[in-house]
């Protein structure tokens, strides 16, 4: 999903697709699956938008208890989905994949 986003920024305006909500809980998927936190320099990695637009963006997550922040001991900030934020992703991605197989078929 996270490629098929960025070949959209080719045929379709940047402006429209500023949006960095849905690309930063892909990343945070992808983290996951590799059982490892991300930084916000991870998330940043390929947008868009300035740092301070997916750092506003991560404190909306944070608040709706989707995403989860700590603290390293070198005082970096990294980033995961929260229990919540993991179960809301399993059912978005199983929404899309479901839709595909019905427009597809198998």
């Amino acid at each position: 999903m996270l490629a098929a986003r960025k070949a959209l920024h080719g045929p379709l305006p940047s402006a429209i697709l500023a949006d960095p909500a849905l690309d930063i809980l892909l990343k945070l998927v992808v983290g996951r699956g590799e059982r490892r936190d991300v930084t916000i320099d991870e998330l940043a990695q390929g947008s868009t938008v300035p740092q301070s637009v997916i750092l506003r963006w991560l404190k909306v997550l944070e608040c709706a208890g989707t995403v989860d922040v700590t603290e390293t001991e070198d005082q970096r900030r990294v980033y995961a989905l929260s229990d919540r934020g993991v179960g809301e992703m399993d059912a978005a991605l199983t929404a899309v994949i479901r839709s595909q197989i019905a427009l597809h078929g198998n």
